[in-house]
């Protein structure tokens, strides 16, 4: 009797111990699950940013190259306005 008593009561005690360990498990696996979510959530943001500042940068190339052909016609002009003074002058002395 006190051996069936003893079963009973171990029993019960691990019974109890699998529902501690479940009710854990599960407080784990919500934890697990939301930051989990927040870390989707972050990488998408970070990922738009990343896309956003790839436009950025590409917008910027391409203005820095406009720039740089601008740049190379102004100096074109000047050097030719340049000899063209200086042709001038020759002509003229």
């Amino acid at each position: 009797m006190q051996l069936n008593q003893q079963v009973t009561a171990l029993e019960s005690v691990l019974n109890h111990m699998i529902r501690e360990f479940s009710d854990e498990r599960q407080v784990i696996l919500s934890e697990c699950d939301a930051l989990h979510e927040a870390t989707r959530h972050e990488i998408v943001r970070l990922q738009m940013e990343v896309d956003s500042k790839t436009r950025e940068c590409s917008r910027v190339r391409k203005l820095a190259r406009k720039v740089l052909v601008e740049r190379n016609e102004i100096e074109r002009f000047f050097l030719e306005s340049l000899d063209y003074v200086r042709q001038e002058i020759q002509l003229n002395q």
